[in-house]
């Protein structure tokens, strides 16, 4: 029983630094930064004029926050499969549907972060690279990929939204569905192995 404790804290853990942190950086970090800079009309000299400055400011700073974070959503991603894997292994019954919905959540999670750290990610930064190199010589290359950069960056935050849901169901499966016997249950097979009260008599054939 100790084993399924210490998993389900792994589980826990993960999945409420993985849900609190997008939550966190999607819906403070991002709106603050981004006002806080365009209020305060910063000047960056290695950023384009021709750019808006304080929101190519922002956006390389939050750029950065999340591309550490996704570091944190591998450790994370990696505490709950580790956890998930455990106990149906050694606690769980493979018959009950919630084992089965908790993994397949996990595994779900698995490839949308795959798709943004090996996919969205790298063609976000590619993008926008390439618009601000060529935002002075090459005007229309550079709103050509100035395109690319918005529609890379939208599929990236539908991405991100998904997570989110996906996390916040994994949030219900996690606290609904998964558990070890109740307390009492639990004393009655320790009174049961002890032999101080009978099992319960086996439904007839």
């Amino acid at each position: 029983m100790t084993g399924f404790r210490i998993t389900q804290v792994l589980f826990s853990l993960g999945l409420c630094i993985y849900f609190g942190g997008l939550l966190i950086l999607g819906a403070l970090v991002a709106p603050v930064l981004f006002h806080t800079i365009s209020a305060a009309g910063v000047h960056a000299a290695v950023i384009n004029s021709k750019l808006n400055e304080s929101k190519e400011l922002a956006g390389l700073i939050f750029g950065n926050i999340l591309q550490l974070f996704s570091i944190v959503q591998l450790v994370c991603l990696f505490l709950m499969l580790f956890a998930v894997l455990f106990q149906m292994a050694f606690h769980l019954s493979a018959v009950n549907i919630w084992v089965w919905l908790r993994l397949g959540g996990v595994l779900i999670l698995a490839v949308l972060l795959g798709s943004q750290m090996l996919r969205l990610d790298p063609m976000v930064r590619r993008e926008h690279k390439l618009w601000v190199e060529n935002v002075d010589t090459h005007p229309a290359q550079a709103a050509l990929h100035k395109a690319r950069f918005q529609r890379y960056h939208a599929a990236a935050e539908h991405n991100g939204v998904f997570q989110m849901v996906l996390l916040l169901t994994l949030v219900f499966v996690q606290g609904w569905g998964i558990n070890y016997p109740t307390r009492r249950e639990f004393i009655r097979t320790l009174a049961q192995q002890a032999k101080v009260i009978d099992p319960p008599d086996k439904p007839e054939k």
